[in-house]
């Protein structure tokens, strides 16, 4: 059955692509979640803007004060179009490279400790690719997983079953109780 009160449709196909904004935000609200449990204060934008996206009215406030957050740790960087301004771009997909950095970028900034210690995966398709470093780093951690047969895949899009086992691996690397992330 669906559950209304999380936002969750039970016929929502999950093998779609996920948007950015569902992985920077998830990822946030789970550290955040984290947080607020152990008693520690939840992060704040520490006076951050969003001024220099030309996109910045696309997100609600309370997403928007999020976004200022991501922007803080480093995060949401935005990206350079044609017309010389910077955007978020939060409804675009997002590529397997891409959420590698965002993790990274996350973990690293944050001082995570726990993780997997799993052994390097030398992926077929992530020799010499930009995000090489992340890919390991995540995978390392436990964070991500590759597609089999040593694909990682790189430049595919996330799916957001992938992303909700992304959730799933930080629940368990940071020993979130899934209940109280839900909430």
């Amino acid at each position: 059955d669906s559950c209304p009160e999380l936002g969750l449709n039970a016929y929502e196909d999950l093998m779609v692509p996920a948007n950015r904004w569902n992985i920077f935000s998830g990822i946030l609200r789970t550290y955040q979640a984290k947080l607020a449990l152990s008693g520690a204060q939840v992060l704040t934008d520490n006076g951050h803007n969003l001024e220099m996206f030309a996109d910045k009215s696309s997100l609600v406030p309370a997403a928007q004060n999020e976004a200022k957050v991501m922007v803080r740790l480093g995060i949401l960087n935005g990206r350079p179009k044609e017309d010389g301004n910077l955007y978020m771009d939060m409804k675009d997909n997002i590529t397997r490279a891409e959420v590698a950095k965002v993790l990274s970028v996350f973990y690293q900034s944050l001082n995570l400790n726990g993780f997997n210690n799993q052994s390097y995966n030398n992926f077929v398709d992530v020799n010499g690719h930009w995000a090489e470093e992340y890919i390991q780093y995540c995978y390392e951690r436990g964070l991500m997983r590759g597609k089999g047969n040593g694909i990682f895949d790189p430049e595919g899009f996330i799916t957001k079953e992938e992303a909700i086992q992304i959730i799933i691996n930080l629940i368990g690397v940071d020993e979130i109780l899934p209940q109280n992330v839900a909430k």
